[in-house]
């Protein structure tokens, strides 16, 4: 981060240089509302990419991309806020799937993909949130009122673009990270220009998005978490009810033990008949204490086909 002391608005320079009249040309109607003139060496962490001007041409000519950013009336003669703004606010473009689109691919192409090298910290949040806010405020898209779930879609779909063919696969986190960049830069969008450098544009840029359902990013997406664990929660106690009645059928099916079977405790009786000999054959299991002094017996006894009613009997 650099030094607050060493970075400097530039309108106030801009006035104090008008008095002076130092300005040559009509160079003073001019004044750098957007600007900020650094005394300082940027550190190279936080170059995140550099573009040149034809990268940038090349990749806004596509026709995707440029029904949004629409450079032939940013390329307009005349002042922005005079001729240039109102004629983007003409085409009344909303924040439609295509438009998200448009906007997390300008994203990505300014290096703030995750396939950067860079962890999505909070100030990486930060930037997403700028840079969403400068693209939406300066093309003048127009913002909607929207539910908690309508927004919520919105912030998925840029996050899905944004990650899309992301080396190593978006995290949930990072996931999470983006969507909050993104929301939050649609709610500064809609508060004057700069509004982050006075408390009265902040009081502004709340009222406008709490009007169209954005007061709280954050709450937004911790909201759709909560109903995300409640659903995981939800089915697991489905699937534990499940099981709990397989096991209680798979009891009903044993009968009552017989008081002699009762005595000899842990000892099981089985009767299986054979179908095709017509014998009942009779295995002993000695619980564990008996079948320490002497082994299982068999008796095999032959019975007439006659005299057996199924071909399976199960005593337990």
């Amino acid at each position: 981060m650099l030094d607050r002391r060493t970075v400097f608005y530039a309108p106030p320079f801009h006035r104090a240089l008008c008095t002076k009249f130092v300005f040559t040309g009509g160079a003073y109607r001019y004044p750098g509302s957007h600007e900020f003139m650094i005394y300082n060496k940027i550190p190279s962490c936080a170059v995140i990419r550099t573009i040149s001007v034809q990268e940038f041409l090349d990749f806004a000519n596509q026709e995707a991309v440029e029904r949004v950013l629409r450079l032939n009336i940013l390329s307009m003669k005349g002042d922005y806020r005079k001729t240039i703004r109102p004629t983007l606010h003409a085409d009344n473009i909303t924040l439609t799937p295509a438009v998200i689109t448009a906007v997390a691919r300008t994203a990505k192409a300014f290096g703030l993909g995750t396939d950067s090298t860079r962890y999505w910290s909070d100030s990486a949040t930060e930037q997403l949130s700028q840079v969403v806010a400068d693209l939406v405020q300066g093309l003048h898209f127009r913002i909607d009122v929207l539910s908690p779930q309508e927004w919520q879609t919105v912030a998925a779909i840029f996050a899905h673009v944004l990650c899309r063919r992301s080396v190593p696969a978006a995290s949930f986190q990072q996931t999470e990270n983006i969507k909050l960049g993104f929301l939050a830069g649609i709610q500064w969008s809609l508060g004057q220009f700069n509004a982050r450098h006075s408390v009265q544009l902040i009081a502004g840029m709340q009222r406008r998005a709490k009007a169209v359902g954005l007061e709280s990013p954050a709450r937004i997406l911790s909201d759709e978490l909560d109903a995300a664990k409640l659903h995981l929660v939800s089915y697991e106690r489905r699937q534990e009810r499940l099981l709990s009645g397989y096991n209680s059928a798979a009891l009903s099916l044993e009968e009552p033990a017989t008081p002699t079977q009762a005595r000899k405790g842990n000892s099981r009786w089985r009767a299986v008949a054979s179908s095709s000999r017509r014998t009942a054959r009779v295995l002993v299991y000695e619980d564990a204490n008996e079948a320490e002094e002497e082994d299982a017996s068999e008796i095999e006894r032959e019975e007439d086909a006659s005299e057996i009613e199924s071909d399976d009997i199960l005593y337990e």
